[in-house]
């Protein structure tokens, strides 16, 4: 508190408070996140303790970790990070805190991040094109989107899917450190090699033709 002393008139010296200054409280660090667990204090229930959930491709594992059990607050929760670790590793999933999509209700071909598309393009001359490709997604990076193509037409159905797919694979391997388990493909096509002729058919049908791909 700053006080001012102001002279009256008589000669006498009058004390003047000021309003006092605050004092602004250093903030605190906002707390440490750790994907699939979330802490549970309920005085009610007299529950304290951390709760693990992992969801993969349909699966889960869920496990709670009480602080009286482990020794505290702190070990309870080194108990909690070695058990998501170790489930997601049984489940096939990639250890990273970014979301990990396996499913999506709009895709076509039964792979995430690869869409068979039939694109339409105008040329400079005002000719309307088509032209099947299949579309391939990831994210480098939260937030952002990259996509790259594969011809149908010039490389024919299954030879296109296959290009497309191991690309996709490589960018999971990029992002995430693996590749995710594959969905709804044979394994004999994931290994078949690929034709160093290129199939030129055009496909008229805008729907992918899985008879030789899937089981």
């Amino acid at each position: 508190m700053n006080n001012k002393i102001k002279p009256s008139n008589k000669g006498s010296t009058t004390l003047i408070e000021s309003t006092p200054i605050p004092i602004e409280k250093p903030s605190s660090p906002p707390p440490i996140k750790h994907k699939g667990i979330s802490r549970v204090d309920s005085k009610t229930s007299r529950t304290f303790g951390w709760y693990v959930r992992v969801f993969f491709n349909g699966e889960k594992k869920v496990r709670f970790f009480s602080d009286g059990c482990y020794g505290g607050r702190d070990k309870a929760l080194q108990k909690a990070l070695q058990f998501r670790n170790k489930a997601e590793k049984e489940l096939g999933k990639p250890r990273t805190d970014r979301v990990v999509v396996t499913k999506t209700n709009n895709n076509t071909t039964g792979i995430i991040g690869l869409h068979r598309k039939c694109e339409k393009t105008i040329t400079k001359s005002g000719e309307i094109r088509y032209r099947n490709i299949y579309e391939i997604t990831w994210c480098p990076a939260p937030n952002q989107m990259s996509r790259t193509r594969v011809s149908i037409d010039k490389h024919g159905e299954e030879q296109a899917l296959l290009k497309a797919y191991r690309i996709r694979r490589a960018k999971e391997r990029l992002v995430y450190g693996k590749a995710l388990r594959p969905a709804n493909i044979t394994k004999s096509i994931i290994t078949k090699p690929i034709a160093t002729k290129s199939i030129t058919t055009k496909s008229k049908s805008n729907k992918p033709k899985f008879s030789s791909l899937q089981k």
